[in-house]
């Protein structure tokens, strides 16, 4: 990821004019700019079994070793094998919070391959997310915020064999 930073941030912080941040969302199906000058997008390479990051500056390919392994994205996704995503409604009164569970939704087995056609069909984006601390022990250093493969809820059952969903109608 520095190497992305490096080659294609910019001096974009009043406070640490010399550093440079680096901040886009990436799908697989159509270019998106970075700074009006860069263009980047995912692609699914069958042939090396790995996701790489396309990227374009000034509309010229620019060679770039940024990719993912499947084996390393599989891995990364049997930490969410069974994931369970809870509704609720919050009310206020007297300075108080009370929640009302109002929908559970459990999702059973994930799946590579359903991971590769929901980055295919742009449902999951990559953000890129470097940037600087800017108060702290680490005060004007260099922060990853949290790169990552991004998907909305509403698109999570995409990825699972199998969904159930339990409805708390009780009043």
């Amino acid at each position: 990821m520095h190497l992305l930073r490096d080659t294609f941030g910019e001096y974009r912080d009043e406070h640490f004019p010399t550093k440079k941040k680096l901040f886009a969302s990436i799908v697989a199906n159509r270019w998106g700019d970075v700074f009006d000058v860069n263009q980047m997008k995912l692609d699914i390479n069958s042939s090396e079994r790995r996701i790489e990051v396309l990227i374009e500056r000034n509309h010229s390919p620019f060679e770039t070793p940024v990719y993912w392994h499947f084996d390393a994205i599989k891995k990364g996704l049997q930490k969410t094998n069974k994931l369970m995503v809870i509704k609720s409604d919050i009310k206020e009164r007297d300075a108080n919070r009370y929640f009302k569970f109002t929908q559970c939704r459990v999702y059973l087995q994930v799946e590579m391959e359903k991971f590769l056609k929901t980055l295919t069909d742009d449902f999951i984006q990559f953000d890129i997310r470097l940037g600087i601390y800017r108060s702290g022990k680490n005060e004007g250093k260099y922060h990853n915020h949290g790169g990552g493969f991004r998907i909305k809820s509403r698109n999570l059952c995409r990825l699972y064999k199998d969904v159930i969903t339990i409805q708390n109608n009780r009043l």
